[in-house]
């Protein structure tokens, strides 16, 4: 049963997003990185924000053709702008357009500052192309140089943290993790991540401590919905793990097959 417990990567962006959807976050309060990150943003808050008028949010919002037109028209004036190419290479990497978007990092950098805020948002967004390449290792290092940049930088701390959960490096990510959740309680993926985090090595009574923090208008995002499930039954609760789990959004494919199965495995126990 064990084995039907997924690994979810919950990465961020610096001034954009991985992807929409249910891990989006509705209020500030809630999201820890709110002022380096559009990752958890709905599109209420993206309305909202300072870059409500720009490409970047566009591309949040997959409106990629806007977007490049308004990337366009600014270009004459913004050539030597590091933020103008790391925002333009993350809309290719949002689009999927893998070339182009290590194309206009690579740029990125070039005009970049040696030591500057800027250089670090970039190399943590590198570190996202190269999770996508599939190239682990690269990644890190690249999480690692954007922390080394900026030691208040906490969003590639976080995606580091979830490198580390996926290779089982678990005294890694739980240091990176307590740190985080410290500094900013209240972040929905913050206390996910320390649940997961728990779960995945044994400790439920733990993992559910961290899991039931999370506010009940998230209890049905399918990762948290999952996760927090699975660690129940494992600990006993299997009444409370069905009523989580059939609560569940269930419009996430990643997650179906485990919920369905947990679902099924409560019910003939009944």
């Amino acid at each position: 049963m064990k084995a039907i417990i997924l690994i979810i990567l919950s990465l961020s962006f610096a001034s954009c997003a991985l992807k929409k959807g249910p891990r989006t976050l509705s209020e500030n309060a809630y999201d820890g990185l709110r002022f380096e990150s559009l990752n958890r943003y709905d599109f209420n808050r993206l309305d909202q924000s300072k870059y409500a008028q720009k490409g970047i949010a566009l591309c949040h919002k997959k409106q990629y053709n806007e977007a490049y037109k308004i990337f366009k028209t600014q270009l004459d004036n913004q050539k030597e702008n590091p933020v103008y190419w790391n925002h333009l290479a993350t809309c290719f990497l949002l689009e999927k357009k893998y070339p182009k978007a290590k194309f206009y990092y690579d740029l990125a950098l070039s005009v970049a500052p040696k030591k500057s805020k800027i250089k670090s948002v970039i190399m943590n967004n590198l570190g996202l192309y190269y999770l996508n390449m599939n190239r682990p290792y690269l990644a890190q290092e690249s999480f690692n140089n954007a922390i080394k940049g900026n030691k208040k930088y906490k969003t590639p701390k976080y995606n580091l943290a979830q490198v580390y959960l996926k290779f089982s490096q678990f005294n890694s990510a739980q240091k990176i993790l307590t740190n985080l959740y410290k500094s900013s309680p209240k972040d929905i993926d913050f206390i996910y991540s320390l649940g997961h985090l728990n779960l995945m090595q044994g400790k439920y009574a733990k993992a559910n401590k961290y899991f039931s923090l999370i506010p009940k208008k998230y209890m049905q995002r399918d990762d948290i919905a999952t996760n927090y499930a699975l660690s129940l039954y494992f600990s006993g609760q299997s009444n409370k793990a069905y009523k989580i789990v059939k609560n569940a959004h269930m419009d996430n494919s990643h997650y179906l097959f485990a919920q369905t199965e947990l679902i099924k495995k409560i019910e003939r126990t009944k």
